[in-house]
């Protein structure tokens, strides 16, 4: 059996947009893709405006999870 090679390129945007200005929001973005047998990742990207510290970790499915938080409007 031959294994067919593709290469797919995802561009995902979230963008927010609030009546007045947020004081503090946290988010839990599930964007990541997952790397296993099947399928590898080459290359990911996550940019996030206003910059913000992240925390990622791993669910208890294998899945990626990166939080952050913007506390200032």
């Amino acid at each position: 059996m031959t294994r067919t090679t593709r290469k797919l390129r995802v561009v995902h945007t979230t963008k927010y947009t609030y009546d007045r200005p947020v004081e503090r929001s946290v988010h839990k973005l599930h964007l990541c893709p997952m790397y296993d047998w099947d399928q590898r990742v080459l290359s990911r990207t996550l940019t996030i405006d206003p910059q913000a510290p992240t925390v990622k970790r791993e669910d208890v499915f294998g899945n990626w999870v990166t939080r952050f938080e913007i506390t200032a409007p």
